[in-house]
């Protein structure tokens, strides 16, 4: 598989095969938890939290899970198939990617769009979304370190066990960093057209949709990741109001288009 060369290549046999070793107790626990019917979500880490978990204990450097997690996010059998697969049928000249993370979708769509806006405020993911880049050879990005919100300004950044899970909404995490604020209607105040926005942003996206108000005749489609499946009918009625036909992509990813 070509996927598998590449991963192979990326992180190097020797860490490959680490990896490997170390993942297994994380593998059999999963095992386990299948055969008594129960959800390994609701029973500990997920495997991004543990492979983070691993790396702390074991003092391994940072690059290690940084590497992993990119060829985890990469492949599209393992994370967001329905999604992955949606996106990568779409076009335009312009796409916002809302949570950059370490550039996923920012690099799958690259040639699908004339130009992205990739935002990301957390400083590590930002660093490695850069060589991210500058190693595929993508120049048709523009990257903002920010934190999307409903005000401009500073916020509260609260750090999750793993590189994906950082978010702006309280009550997540006790562990945070100040970084500088804006809203979509800012970024997006001197462009005629947006395509496409993604929004991943770990339950703030409730936040970022109050300070996109300005811009929504502007947008033509979005795709949010929603984290309180409660809300849902909420979410719908949102953009219902504001004329767009709605289809959920999977459990919790909504798309959003005129």
């Amino acid at each position: 598989m070509l996927w598998e060369f590449k991963q192979i290549k990326s992180l190097g046999i020797p860490l490959f095969f680490l990896w490997s070793i170390l993942s297994l107790p994380y593998k059999a626990r999963g095992l386990v938890l299948k055969a008594l019917g129960k959800s390994s979500k609701k029973y500990g880490f997920s495997y991004h939290e543990y492979l983070w978990s691993i790396t702390k204990a074991f003092h391994l450097p940072d690059f290690i899970p940084f590497k992993i997690e990119e060829c985890l996010f990469q492949n599209p059998d393992l994370h967001e198939p329905e999604v992955s697969r949606f996106l990568s049928k779409t076009h335009g000249d312009l796409f916002v990617d809302v949570g950059a993370n370490l550039g996923r979708y920012t690099i799958m769509l690259s040639s699908n769009y004339k130009k992205i806006i990739a935002i990301e405020p957390e400083p590590s993911n930002m660093k490695h979304l850069k060589r991210n880049l500058l190693q595929a050879g993508i120049n048709n990005v523009d990257l903002l370190q920010i934190a999307i919100s409903d005000r401009e300004g500073y916020v509260k950044l609260y750090l999750a066990r793993h590189s994906g899970g950082h978010t702006i909404k309280e009550g997540y995490y006790n562990k945070y960093i100040k970084v500088k604020a804006s809203t979509l209607d800012n970024v997006l105040r001197h462009e005629p057209k947006v395509d496409l926005v993604k929004v991943d942003v770990e339950g703030a996206e409730w936040s970022v949709l109050k300070g996109a108000e300005k811009s929504m005749h502007k947008i033509r489609s979005w795709i949010i990741e929603l984290h309180d499946l409660n809300r849902k009918s909420k979410l719908e009625r949102i953009f219902k109001s504001k004329g767009y036909k709605i289809k959920w992509l999977d459990r919790n990813h909504i798309y959003c288009w005129r």
